[in-house]
């Protein structure tokens, strides 16, 4: 029995003929090594005594097989996650959508479709939700006091603007309303300094707020 592995099926068909030996039939399977339409293998295998017209199962590749969507994209960068994506060697298209999300880094993967775990068949397409810049300074606040101490961003949201206030001012950084003039009991929605992060003791934090009927 010849070695068909990696020939074309119409070669593998035309090398059985040339030693008097009879396509049994196809079967195909997938391959993350083979490409779609080669032979990987045969029934019996290479090397196996035969009489002639014995019949031979030849085992084509249908392509890599369906893989899940990999939970590790998710924080990374979309050209990062789109190499990673593309890494998985089926075919995958890759699209990119962007939404404000204050919860994370501008530029960070936050989301994905299919879900995290979810099958993708080859040549599928995945689309990446991309964190995008909501008009705030995201990154460190703005106008330190030059000490160049630096000092943890707590988390105001969800707190009243008063409190908001009292939190930033305990870590020595100050507080700015975006947008409009609000009372004390407004609750903040967004800050653009990211909570953990650290920016210069002094810096304004700036904030979005609501209005609560309640505060």
């Amino acid at each position: 029995m010849p070695d068909l592995a990696n020939l074309t099926e119409t070669q593998a068909k035309a090398r059985l003929a040339e030693v008097d030996l009879t396509l049994g039939g196809l079967s195909p399977q997938s391959s993350d090594t083979v490409p779609a339409g080669h032979v990987i293998g045969t029934n019996p295998g290479a090397g196996t005594a035969l009489k002639p017209k014995d019949q031979v199962v030849v085992i084509t590749s249908t392509g890599p097989a369906t893989k899940p969507v990999p939970a590790d994209i998710i924080g990374k960068s979309f050209e990062e996650a789109k190499a990673e994506l593309v890494g998985l060697n089926i075919g995958l298209v890759v699209q990119r959508t962007d939404a404000v999300n204050d919860a994370v880094q501008p530029g960070e993967v936050f989301g994905v479709s299919p879900d995290v775990g979810q099958p993708i068949s080859p040549g599928g397409t995945v689309t990446l939700t991309v964190a995008e810049a909501d008009g705030f300074d995201n990154g460190d606040g703005s106008g330190g006091d030059g000490s160049g101490i630096q000092v943890p961003v707590p988390n105001v949201v969800g707190k009243s603007y008063r409190e908001a206030e009292n939190i930033l001012q305990r870590r020595g950084l100050k507080i700015d309303r975006i947008g409009w003039i609000g009372g004390p009991g407004d609750r903040v929605t967004s800050q653009s300094a990211k909570a953990g992060s650290k920016i210069e003791k002094g810096s304004t934090v700036h904030v979005n707020t609501t209005w609560d009927p309640l505060g």
